[in-house]
């Protein structure tokens, strides 16, 4: 996180959106650490779409399977912040 933090806070952002495993959205480790050692506010999917970015990453990405179809789906994804 503090990689990513640095990275983020170098290019001036202060909102960013999260897609991880649903593990990393939901517990805190994570977002915690951005929002609170870099003042950044961490959003996720809503609702059912948390499910799908999980999805994505675990039984397309992590097998080297790389989806137009799913890349569009990402960049359609409503957040809220948590």
């Amino acid at each position: 996180a503090d990689v990513t933090g640095a990275a983020i806070k170098e290019q001036s952002l202060s909102k960013i959106a999260l897609l991880a495993t649903k593990y990393t959205m939901e517990q805190n480790f994570y977002k915690g650490r951005l929002a609170e050692r870099y003042n950044l506010e961490v959003i996720i999917p809503q609702g059912d779409k948390k499910e799908r970015v999980h999805d994505i990453i675990y039984k397309e990405l992590c097998q080297g399977i790389v989806k137009d179809e799913s890349r569009e789906e990402y960049k359609k994804i409503n957040f809220y912040h948590k």
